[in-house]
């Protein structure tokens, strides 16, 4: 009997190169793997013709997903390769890591009960450094573990040699380190399944795992002090499935610790074991080539040398990757660092993203959430890409339906960006793949077995939460793109009782504004907006009753809020044109206007917003003027009221004169101290005109008030009326649309 311990480094190529060789040469009858055991139900899909890494195994807590780990694989990681080769020869193979009951047992438990196994232990740095082969690699003089890695064990021949030697290191780096108390029940978790695997009698057992463990698992304590480690650890419900993973994830640290920088040129070394490296300078050539630089075949040939030549000189057996990076700044890119950022992600990183099989151990809201993708084609990818989607077209719908439904359950795969100029019936999606994104998945597994059934359970939940009247606004909004009708009923009448209840106008404008956006959905999705109708027309009679009341005593900062809906909501009648709600909210106005307690920056917008529409009456605009700018009226009071009447058109005082007098009488009353405290008001108020505005409004303050209607220069022209006449016709043909 025999059991040889074989120190990888989690995604070496070298060492799964190494790993295959001497399990070729050692031919064990049982291969145990540094895993977690709840992931061994997992490994019958290893084999499986649809299974394409990187792939992962995530672990979790049914009950508190806030508790998961990742195991990624790729098709250069040793653990994988190690799997691989003995499923392949029908040999036994096993996790032996300490068990994610036991870790997520511990890490559920409260801080003062949580039990510790490593009493008097020092749990500092080891070796002083963040990692103990960062210590070997500066003793070495290289740069960082990577380049030392890759080149003294990656790069070495002679499989169990190169074992052995690790072991060595790893012996040394340990004798005189202070031991980590997580390490410590891990490696006594893999010495009592060695000692299990050397009880049934294999005669030849081969140990995968950290290179780090191999010292504690060859040199072993007895049984009993194992035992005792173990002894009463807290155990957790956990469960294990398949998710694709990405080549730009594999650089988190994962469920061991390790991650990797450049996983596409350890994919190349994996594949391509060439010492001069041609296959990789020739795929940078290609993608700089794609991106229009000018990379000829002499310069692969000339990068070929030059990275060579630094190897020779740095005493490498053959150039790594920083050698090449070197190289290609030289000769491709003259010299310059930024074109390496053009192959930085398709090439150092790579863009491969993994594939799971069909029937995987997954939750049914996984199944159908891969079903969905499959229906409607949206194969995730690494890279980020935009869908334009035309929601007059019946796929495309369905996908839009898709990813709302995707949005109400958190997931961040897609997200909605602005597209201009394109009406309401088209849609732009951001979409980008981010395996993280399967524990928000798993978790809403509790909500329903489908993405449809479980978004609507998932809104239902959030209404009967009774959240604020916008916030029910928000979900009521969100049911209609996502097609949750029976959603939409419940949260309809969760928003009717509670702005019954409501008497906070700024709520219930809120809530009232994005409402009248349904109306457009309404259009383009056929759906039945009836109710929201009914919703509506109780918000606006609400608010429009209770907007006097809230508009009187408010500071500035709440008027300037309340202000903001004001104009908010005047832009949505526009869009709405019903007449009720337009005579409703006139009259409203009109009450502002007059109320002389009322917030004066909420006074001149209404009347601004009156003025607009035409509803003030001849010479009432001149009296609103004459109150607001009375003698009578604290300068400050009368700056806001200018303020939020101004903002945003300077046309009032460039071309209505009487208006131009009274506020030039206005300032000659103020005194000086009282013009200083105004001028910062007066000064926000002008910021908002254009450069040729405010030139034009200086240039009439220039002339005075005396200007009148000739303050501003005006040509000289002769016109002729009978030749005016004959362009009416014309122009009444180009002016009727626009009028219409």
């Amino acid at each position: 009997m025999a059991t040889y311990y074989l120190g990888i480094r989690h995604h070496g190529p070298g060492s799964a190169r190494h790993l295959l060789s001497a399990m070729e040469q050692l031919q064990p009858d049982i291969v145990l793997v540094e895993g977690p055991p709840e992931g061994e139900r997992l490994l019958p899909w290893v084999l499986h013709a649809q299974m394409k890494p990187p792939v992962a195994m995530l672990m979790y807590v049914p009950q508190d997903t806030r508790h998961a780990v990742f195991y990624p694989f790729t098709v250069f990681s040793p653990e994988w390769q190690a799997m691989h080769y003995a499923l392949q020869k029908n040999i036994p193979v096993r996790f032996i890591d300490l068990p994610l009951a036991y870790k997520f047992g511990r890490a559920l438990q409260p801080e003062e009960e949580r039990i510790v196994v490593s009493e008097g232990k020092n749990t500092s740095a080891r070796c002083g450094h963040q990692h103990p082969l960062d210590y070997l690699a500066s003793l070495d003089g290289f740069d960082d573990e990577d380049e030392w890695w890759e080149q003294l064990v990656e790069r070495r021949h002679g499989a169990l040699e190169a074992f052995e030697a690790i072991a060595e290191a790893m012996a040394a780096l340990r004798a005189d380190e202070a031991e980590d108390e997580e390490d410590l029940l891990r490696e006594a978790f893999m010495r009592k399944a060695i000692r299990k695997a050397e009880d049934e009698d294999y005669q030849c057992i081969v140990v995968v795992c950290g290179a780090w463990h191999v010292p504690a698992l060859q040199n072993r304590p007895p049984a009993k002090s194992d035992e005792a480690l173990m002894k009463k650890l807290p155990k957790a419900a956990v469960e294990a499935t398949w998710i694709p993973w990405t080549n730009e994830r594999l650089g988190l640290e994962s469920g061991y610790g390790a991650g990797i920088k450049s996983p596409g040129w350890y994919e190349h070394v994996w594949n391509h074991n060439d010492r001069e490296g041609i296959h990789w300078l020739v795929k940078t050539a290609q993608i700089f080539r794609t991106h229009r630089m000018d990379v000829s075949t002499a310069h692969v040939q000339e990068t070929v040398r030059l990275s060579s030549a630094l190897a020779s000189l740095r005493g490498l057996s053959q150039p790594g990757l920083k050698e090449f990076k070197e190289a290609i700044q030289s000769v491709m890119c003259m010299g310059e660092a930024l074109p390496l950022q053009l192959i930085e992600r398709d090439l150092w990183v790579g863009n491969q993203l993994g594939e799971i099989p069909e029937g995987a151990p997954q939750t049914p809201l996984q199944r159908d959430f891969e079903a969905c993708q499959k229906k409607l084609r949206l194969k995730p990818k690494q890279e980020p890409h935009t869908l334009v989607l035309d929601l007059r077209e019946a796929y495309d719908l369905q996908k839009s339906v898709f990813l709302h439904r995707l949005q109400v359950l958190g997931l961040d795969w897609a997200t909605l960006s602005d597209l201009e100029g394109k009406g309401t019936f088209k849609e732009a999606w951001n979409l980008e793949w981010n395996p993280e994104m399967m524990i928000r998945l798993v978790e809403n597994a509790i909500w329903g077995n489908t993405v449809e059934e479980a978004a609507a359970a998932f809104l239902k939940h959030q209404v009967i939460k009774g959240p604020s009247l916008p916030q029910l606004t928000n979900l009521l909004l969100a049911c209609l793109p996502a097609e949750l009708p029976e959603a939409f009923v419940i949260a309809s009448e969760q928003l009717e009782k509670a702005a019954a209840g409501s008497r906070d106008v700024q709520d219930l404008l809120r809530a009232f504004i994005p409402l009248i956006q349904v109306r457009r959905y309404g259009d383009v999705r056929k759906t039945d907006t009836q109710l929201v109708s009914v919703i509506m027309d109780g918000l606006f009679t609400r608010s429009c009753i209770g907007l006097p009341s809230a508009a009187a005593s408010l500071d500035e900062d709440a008027a300037q809020q309340l202000c903001e809906l004001m104009r908010q909501t005047d832009q949505g009648l526009q869009i709405l044109q019903q007449e009720n709600y337009w005579s409703s909210w006139h009259s409203t106005l009109l009450v502002l206007c007059d109320d002389i307690q009322v917030q004066p920056l909420l006074s001149g917008l209404a009347t601004k917003l009156l003025m607009d529409a035409h509803q003030l009456e001849n010479g009432k605009l001149e009296q609103y003027f004459l109150r607001a700018l009375s003698s009578s009226v604290e300068p400050m009071r009368a700056a806001w009221w200018l303020e939020s009447f101004l903002k945003g058109s300077s046309a009032t005082l460039l071309y209505e004169e009487s208006l131009w007098l009274l506020v030039h009488s206005w300032m000659n009353r103020l005194s000086w101290e009282q013009f200083q405290s105004i001028v910062p008001l007066l000064r926000r108020t002008f910021a908002g005109f254009s450069v040729a505005e405010r030139r034009m409004l200086a240039r009439k303050a220039q002339l005075g008030a005396g200007g009148g209607t000739n303050t501003l220069p005006r040509a000289e022209y002769s016109i002729q009326e009978e030749r005016a006449i004959c362009l009416l016709p014309v122009l009444s043909q180009i002016l009727l649309p626009i009028t219409s």
